[in-house]
């Protein structure tokens, strides 16, 4: 082993051109390369791998220290009977779910999937066989507690057949459930219900596609009818609320406003035939201002109360004839103006029909407050003149 004295007084040996801080590094790196056997550590090395070991020992202790013992199951606990694979295999289980199995296909659930539910379960697991004290049947990984946890299949009394991921004897994470009647749920849970992104197919055919809050549809989804209605939009537990677009097999369409499963607001409606209404609707019924149009492009624009033209409205049957005035229940009732080409008749009609003319200057007054409803309708901020003049037939 090299001498570190014999290197202090070697450095004054060396030429002044080097401090003597510089010789001495320089030096002793250079005496060390050439002299220390191989696996030699210096003095400071040796005391600060003795830390470092000394701290990693230390470490270890605490965490052994900290780590739980395992649990033992008891088996004096245990929520029921071990059953073999013969045993399970003779069990009757219900026909709706069987096939409604056979028609779904398998389950898959990935690995990533299911170590993502594992890794928040910080216990020891141990799978098991059972028939449980209610008559169900679970085939899955249990805790030491002997709660359901990580994956499993869990079969009711009644046949309903749930298989995934549980938490606390809970259904959490991704699974699918069967009911008795055949209704399929595939999707995510969470404390037993479904929470998150999930499927359901009804046994008579209707389907949602979307999200889900404690079992109800709860945000952005599709929903499909048995008669094939499509419904594409938000809900809010369990309604469909706010904007969104729903089909029907004939060709109606409805786009606009929901509120409790209901037309609600501004919304636009188009009939097979042709019809179109773009207005207010409350309770699914026209309510409030809009423009109505007919496939022969006669076209009302004006007010409707319970499905029906009430109020005052605007009705262009061509495009030189036109009624302004009042309405109720989808008739001609009260003061109105009829213009046929050049000619203006200020009348008064009865369910549709004219039951007498009237003198404009006689009747001054009546007129004005006419004229003044109308233009409060030509005000409203959906009037659009184009609605009344466009593509008027002759």
């Amino acid at each position: 082993m090299y001498n570190l004295d014999q290197v202090e007084t070697e450095i004054y040996q060396i030429s002044p051109q080097f401090t003597i801080a510089e010789s001495y590094h320089k030096k002793l790196e250079s005496l060390k390369s050439k002299t220390q056997p191989e696996g030699y550590n210096s003095i400071y090395e040796n005391e600060k791998n003795k830390e470092i070991t000394e701290s990693k020992l230390k470490s270890q202790k605490n965490n052994l220290r900290d780590k739980p013992k395992k649990k033992e199951f008891d088996k004096k606990l245990c929520p029921g009977v071990l059953i073999t694979n013969e045993e399970f295999n003779g069990f009757h289980f219900n026909q709706n779910v069987d096939e409604a199995e056979l028609k779904f296909g398998e389950f898959n659930l990935d690995e990533k999937e299911t170590q993502k539910y594992l890794n928040q379960i910080n216990c020891d697991l141990k799978k098991f066989q059972l028939r449980l004290k209610n008559g169900s049947i679970y085939i899955g990984y249990m805790d030491s507690d002997w709660n359901m946890a990580g994956y499993g299949i869990l079969i009711k009394s009644d046949g309903t057949k749930y298989e995934g991921t549980f938490k606390n004897n809970s259904f959490w994470g991704k699974g699918r459930i069967i009911d008795a009647q055949g209704n399929c749920y595939e999707g995510e849970f969470k404390s037993n219900k479904p929470n998150g992104y999930g499927k359901l197919i009804k046994k008579n055919g209707a389907t949602y596609i979307g999200q889900w809050k404690n079992n109800k549809q709860h945000g952005e989804g599709e929903e499909i009818f048995p008669d094939g209605s499509r419904y594409v939009g938000p809900f809010f537990l369990g309604n469909k609320n706010g904007y969104a677009k729903m089909n029907w097999p004939d060709g109606s369409s409805y786009e606009g406003n929901f509120s409790n499963n209901n037309f609600e607001g501004m919304g636009t409606y188009r009939w097979k035939d042709g019809r179109k209404y773009k207005g207010y609707w409350k309770d699914k019924k026209m309510e409030g201002i809009g423009f109505y149009e007919w496939p022969d492009k006669i076209r009302y624009y004006g007010q409707f109360h319970n499905d029906m033209k009430n109020g005052f409205g605007i009705l262009i049957s061509s495009r030189d004839k036109k009624y302004e005035g009042e309405w109720r229940n989808g008739k001609q009732n009260g003061y109105g103006i009829v213009y046929d080409g050049n000619q203006v008749e200020f009348a008064f009609f009865k369910k549709g029909t004219k039951e007498y003319s009237l003198n404009i200057d006689e009747n001054q007054e009546i007129y004005k407050n006419l004229i003044f409803e109308i233009n409060k309708l030509k005000q409203h901020e959906n009037f659009k003149s184009e609605h009344l003049t466009e593509n008027i037939p002759s």
